[in-house]
């Protein structure tokens, strides 16, 4: 099935010295999200122990997800950067 999905596979030379990249797109990406999604919820979580609905609610969760967003980031950046520290 692997040659099938991707005939033409080329052996590494030499796996130690390949460089690590510190930042990904896939970091900013995968953390964000999942930032958004945990401020989304902690948004909505507040806003209904705050007893507020509609329009108040909503903006809670928006401005919950954008911290969230910059929270993840910051996060996958340092997890990035201590992952290729090890690695050096």
């Amino acid at each position: 099935v692997i040659h099938l999905l991707v005939p033409r596979l080329d052996p590494v030379d030499d796996v130690e010295r390949v460089p690590v990249r510190m930042f990904s797109t896939g970091t900013f990406v995968g953390f964000g999200f999942v930032g958004l999604i945990l401020g989304s919820f902690v948004g909505w979580c507040f806003g209904l122990v705050t007893r507020v609905a509609g329009q108040t609610l909503f903006s809670y969760m928006i401005l919950a997800g954008a911290i969230g967003i910059g929270i993840g980031i910051i996060t996958g950046m340092l997890y990035s950067q201590r992952d290729a520290q090890r690695a050096q």
